[in-house]
């Protein structure tokens, strides 16, 4: 609601800004007693009513606010330093555990790591660097210029609509408080090498305004300069950051693909939004950008290290304020995954830049650089953290390598001749079935985009195009300019925008690419998916009883992404059309009106009645263009690969994956002579000293680079919370104070401080349990660290913030007042306790069956990790023993009496189907409501290991057994050969049937 002129007060330099009009102002002098004759306007009485103000109140105002004088971000960039020096020291150790390496470990790294000695040189050279580079982007007339004078308290960019900046600009401080500009220009048509770069001194009379008519050149719609670096005695920035300001996104196609590779080296960004301009974002254009940005930064990209700058915010009245913050969060969410709402400031750089010149601050620009102070030391953990995950990535492969190794030989020569030559023929075919299954894919790909290329240029020669694209109403055409180049400019970005749009309706309405999609992504599928299996199965005969060298090895790869979830990301970009340019942006950005002398010729004579003619012209030289170069069909075949984006890498990943550990196994064959020494000497060092080195980057890794979920001041519990204990950790009921209201969670408490030892695992877990989003499996909310002691004997335990839940399965299918179906004499007394089982179990299939859809194997179901959450739902948890299907292969993890024998007796690989098997074990335990290993110990002779092999199972024959289909499909699910026993969905649906409609 506005404030009368009368109530208007000044408390603020916010209240002086939002003087709303020049009769507000002029009475706050009269009450002030201040003289008014011959103000012209409201800008004049604000001058007056600031300067005033600050002379009453010399306090109002506050303290100039400068990034450099910010204890954060001063105690950041110390703390930087000493950590790069660090990461230094880790390259030095790496090196030298690489060349104590036996020389076929060695080989087996540099397979895997193409020029691994010079690329650890380079990335120890860059670590090295002080230089944290920041790329600020936003589109044309956002005001992204004004907004880095703003905060380096420098006018230097220039700034007016005509003058905006054209070229790639980066800003640096001055160390030695000179002025300096660098020019290096472009590779000319005729030149075999760019001019040699020209340097400006800006402390110069004229060195300011020549830099800045070099910055904003523009001549044929084209500037000579590849980037501009300026280094400056910058109050507002530190040293080490380096701002590169972006030409605004859209104003330039051409301009994209300079600000990609600068993308690819930067550690952060900030956005700047138009907010008075449709809501802040041009949707199309943003998505585009910001999908970039995620694809540029890889695997290596941190959300955290992004700011939004909303602009322009006096503009948007006051009423709609709200709804526009809420809708361009909903716009960037939609496109920008991991954004919150606390990276998004909302501020008028003018009315900022007026309070500047007043000597004081406004509270949205002091907010927005409190801000970059949190801003930019995540983007100097995100430098870091590029290089902990390369370090990391080279000894979890020599882990697996060495691991191998010794699994290999601990079976002894004979019998590792026979597997070796087994694993070879595998590989051999599994090559060849990958190469033609990429072949068939690729035809049957090109065979698409011919089809597309015809029905696009029928279409592109159609009298519906004609009739849509030559019509142009005086209101639809380029504005006339001085500048002809601009008109042209502006003519083509309207041309474009128009046939991209035509021809996705076009597209849309005849669902051209979806078809084809869907087409490829079924064969896709169908391929690959069935290729990842038998990787699987060769992995898990390689590691041979080791359940965590691949699964870590596969986290930490970014390379080695999962086949399936290429598939899968191709099919949910088949979903949201929103993910991928459209098919219009693609074919329109080939187009051009030319820069000839007859393009000159029309424009030079472009008047505003006259506009409508010369557009007809240009459009028909723009569509004509689009065939002129053999261009068409290569970007319709890029398009159309954009929906099975991973297809190359599978292409090179599996023939790489193929290739590496066949090499290895080769390497290793070689070995066989020398397998006694290797096993009492070299692997038993070898292991120690990478394993010891992972656990130190580790170390490293959580108390400088992790990012907090939460401080400990965060959680509220106390020792009479304590709910339970297992081996590893103490669980404790407590209050999660950061959320409104506060909820209620559970705390697992490590009980032994972390350690080289034992960090890895915890963080594999940690990885593990963040990938878990299901209402049937417990919810992670993150991790807290808790500090006991100070200095050297410090000690740091690892605490789980996890969903709370009620009770477990055991305390009522076993322990509590449950009336078992198997407790009960006739089946019409157990119809409702049927009834509550059955829902019981559909939720535990649920749960179990998301494990098996996401390539995790449980490991542990029993009862007492099945949890009953606040709401009565089932929740399958203590996910710490979960592991990839792939990864295990013989080893021994569980409670014994719910173990598959395949798992009991160590032999072979098992797989998902080993769940099945203890799921068997828990249908039969809540159907009579017994204690299976109770009740097999009573008959048990021998070892259960051996008891099991010959089919010892709980007894089904007891009174009041389950009906005759639920005793079939409990014996099928402990069924002694895996294949047999059916999957957790058969076992969900089975359940289902038994659920009436009022109790689900």
């Amino acid at each position: 609601m506005s404030r009368s002129v009368e109530s208007y007060s000044i408390h603020s330099v916010d209240d002086i800004l939002a003087i709303p009009d020049m009769k507000t102002a002029t009475e706050i002098l009269r009450r002030w007693n201040v003289e008014t004759k011959g103000l012209k306007n409201k800008d004049e009485a604000i001058d007056i009513i600031m300067n005033n103000w600050k002379s009453k109140l010399p306090d109002a105002a506050p303290k100039q606010w400068s990034l450099k004088d910010r204890n954060g971000l001063h105690e950041a960039i110390e703390n930087d330093t000493k950590y790069r020096k660090r990461l230094r020291g880790f390259y030095d150790q790496i090196t030298e555990y690489i060349n104590t390496l036996p020389s076929n470990y060695r080989k087996d790294l540099e397979g895997v790591f193409p020029n691994l000695t010079k690329t650890i040189e380079d990335k120890k050279r860059d670590v090295g660097s002080p230089d944290c580079t920041i790329l600020v982007a936003g589109e044309t007339g956002a005001g992204k210029s004004s907004f880095i004078n703003l905060i380096l308290q420098v006018d230097l960019l220039p700034t007016k609509q005509l003058r905006c900046t054209t070229t790639i600009v980066e800003l640096r401080k001055s160390v030695d408080g000179r002025k300096t500009a660098r020019i290096y220009y472009k590779l000319q048509d005729g030149e075999r090498q760019p001019r040699q770069p020209e340097d400006l001194a800006l402390d110069h009379p004229n060195g300011l305004q020549d830099l800045q008519a070099k910055m904003s050149y523009e001549e044929d719609g084209e500037t000579p300069y590849e980037r501009i670096q300026i280094t400056w005695p910058f109050l507002g920035l530190s040293e080490g950051i380096v701002l590169v300001d972006t030409p605004g996104i859209g104003e330039r196609r051409q301009m994209t693909k300079l600000v990609e590779r600068y993308l690819t080296k930067s550690f952060g960004f900030i956005y700047i939004l138009n907010t008075a301009n449709a809501g802040g974002i041009q949707k199309g254009r943003l998505r585009d950008f910001l999908g970039m940005v995620v694809n540029a930064a890889d695997e290596d990209f941190n959300p955290s290290s992004t700011m939004f700058i909303g602009n322009k915010w006096d503009q948007v009245p006051d009423r709609d304020k709200e709804e526009v913050q809420q809708g361009i969060f909903t716009k960037l969410e939609l496109c920008y995954r991991g954004i919150r709402s606390d990276q998004i400031y909302y501020i008028s750089v003018t009315e900022s830049k007026k309070a500047t010149d007043y000597g004081s601050m406004s509270a949205p620009h002091v907010e927005m650089l409190e801000g970059m102070e949190r801003f930019l030391p995540a983007s100097l953990r995100n430098k870091l953290n590029i290089h902990y995950r390369f370090m990391s990535q080279i000894l979890k492969r020599s882990l697996y390598s060495v691991k191998v190794a010794k699994g290999m030989a601990v079976q002894g020569m004979e019998k590792q001749k026979e597997r070796i030559e087994s694993i070879r023929r595998q590989m051999e075919k599994l090559e060849r079935e990958a190469r033609y299954s990429v072949g068939e894919l690729r035809r049957e790909l090109d065979d698409e985009v011919d089809r597309l290329y015809k029905d696009t240029a029928d279409f592109l020669r159609s009298k519906q195009i004609v009739d849509r694209m030559f019509r142009w109403a005086d209101s639809d055409c380029a504005r006339a300019s001085k500048h002809w180049n601009r008109t042209a400019s502006e003519a083509s970005e309207r041309i474009a925008s128009r046939l991209a749009s035509e021809i996705n309706i076009w597209e849309k309405n005849e669902r051209i690419t979806a078809t084809i999609k869907q087409k490829i992504i079924k064969r896709f599928k169908k391929d690959f998916e069935l290729m990842e299996g038998q990787i699987q199965q060769i992995e898990g005969v390689l590691l041979d009883g080791d359940t965590k060298a691949v699964t870590d090895l596969h986290k930490s790869m970014k390379r080695q992404a999962p086949v399936k979830q290429i598939w899968k990301k191709a099919k949910a970009r088949d979903d949201d059309d929103g993910n991928v340019k459209g098919l219009g942006g693609v074919i329109s950005s080939l187009g051009s009106i030319g820069s000839d002398k007859s393009v000159k010729a029309i424009f030079r004579s472009y008047k505003a009645e006259s506009a409508s003619e010369k557009m007809l012209d240009a459009t028909e030289r723009f569509i004509q263009s689009i065939f002129e170069k053999d261009e068409l069909k290569k970007n319709l075949k890029r398009f159309i690969g954009k929906f099975v984006k991973g297809i190359d890498s599978i292409a090179k990943m599996i023939p790489d994956f193929v290739r590496a550990d066949t090499e290895l196994i080769n390497r290793i064959s070689s070995e066989m002579d020398h397998m006694e020494d290797n096993l009492r000497n070299v692997f038993p060092q070898l292991l120690g000293h990478s394993s010891t080195l992972q656990g130190q980057l580790d170390m490293f890794f959580v108390h400088t680079i992790m990012e907090r979920d939460f401080r400990l001041r965060d959680v509220e519990y106390s020792k009479a919370d304590f709910l339970g204990s297992g081996a590893f950790a103490e669980v404790y009921k407590a209050n999660l104070k950061v959320t409104n209201p506060p909820t209620r969670v559970a705390l697992k408490v490590a009980k032994d401080p972390l350690k080289e030892s034992n960090v890895t695992d915890i963080l594999l877990e940690d990885r593990t349990s963040r990938e878990l989003k299901h209402p049937n499996v417990i919810h992670y909310y993150g991790s807290v660290l808790k500090m006991d002691g100070t200095g050297r004997n410090s000690k740091v335990y690892w605490i789980m913030v996890l969903e709370y839940c009620t009770d477990t399965l055991k305390s009522v299918f076993i322990d509590g007042s449950y009336r078992n179906p198997g407790k009960l004499r006739d089946y019409p007394d157990q119809i409702e306790s049927i009834e509550i089982m059955s829902k019981s179990c559909v939720q535990i299939c649920e749960g179990v069956s998301y494990f098996h859809k996401k390539g995790l194997v449980h490991r542990d179901l029993k009862l007492e990790n099945i949890l009953i959450g606040e709401k009565g739902d089932v929740k399958v948890t203590d996910v710490g023993l979960t592991k990839e299907a792939k990864a295990i292969a013989g080893s021994t993890v569980g409670s014994p009496v719910y173990m598959a024998p395949e798992v009991l007796n160590s032999q072979g690989i098992y797989d998902r189907k080993a769940d099945i098997y203890s799921l068997g074990i828990i249908l039969w335990e809540m159907w009579y409501g017994m204690d299976a290993a109770e009740h097999i110990q009573q008959q048990l002779f021998g070892t259960l290991g051996k008891a099991v092999n010959q089919g010892l199972r709980p007894s089904l024959s007891m009174s009041h057994k389950p009906p005759e289909d639920w005793g079939n499909l409990i014996k099928r699910s402990w069924d002694s050969d895996p294949k047999m026993r059916p999957e957790a969905s058969e076992l969900r649906d089975f359940f289902a049937k038994f659920i009436p409609k009022r109790i689900r």
